[in-house]
């Protein structure tokens, strides 16, 4: 899923989630240990891949 970029969403995600490296396009990425999801911090949104 993608979500927009704010200021509320790219706190509670990087907060919330630790960092565990880049992406091969460079995407800083933090995972959900719970569920499982990563976020992925696109130029102009968030990409979650829910597992």
């Amino acid at each position: 899923m993608d979500i927009s970029l704010n200021r509320c969403v790219n706190r509670f995600i990087r907060s919330r989630f630790p960092f565990i490296g880049r992406r091969g396009d460079g995407a800083a990425l933090y995972h959900d240990a719970k569920s499982s999801s990563v976020y992925a911090r696109e130029p102009n949104h968030w990409d979650i891949l829910f597992r």
